[in-house]
């Protein structure tokens, strides 16, 4: 039996207030399901235990969008995934920041 764990964690879009954020994650085997939990700057989850969607490529990579408001706090955010497989329970965790158009 192999055991769960993320082999990549990608953040992609601008990433600045009110924007759209895809997070991706692969797995070195196909997990039974996965959960995201997002945390602001504040320290408020913004995301709380969603199911991610499974990538219709592959079973081992699961995607998740999110979509920032224009009044969502900036600074950085905490990203952390919850993968599930039988009996094994892995973990992984990255960060991105989120800043006001305005200055860029």
């Amino acid at each position: 039996m192999s055991f769960l764990k993320p082999i990549n964690i990608n953040v992609d879009g601008k990433l600045n207030l009110g924007s759209v954020i895809k997070i991706t994650v692969v797995f070195d085997v196909a997990p039974d399901s996965v959960n995201i939990t997002i945390e602001d700057s504040g320290g408020t989850d913004q995301v709380d235990q969603v199911a991610m969607t499974v990538d219709d490529n592959s079973s081992k990579v699961y995607t998740y969008t999110y979509q920032s408001s224009e009044t969502d706090l900036e600074g950085k955010y905490e990203v952390f995934i919850r993968g599930v497989s039988g009996s094994n329970t892995s973990l992984a965790y990255t960060t991105f920041n989120l800043t006001d158009r305005e200055d860029d």
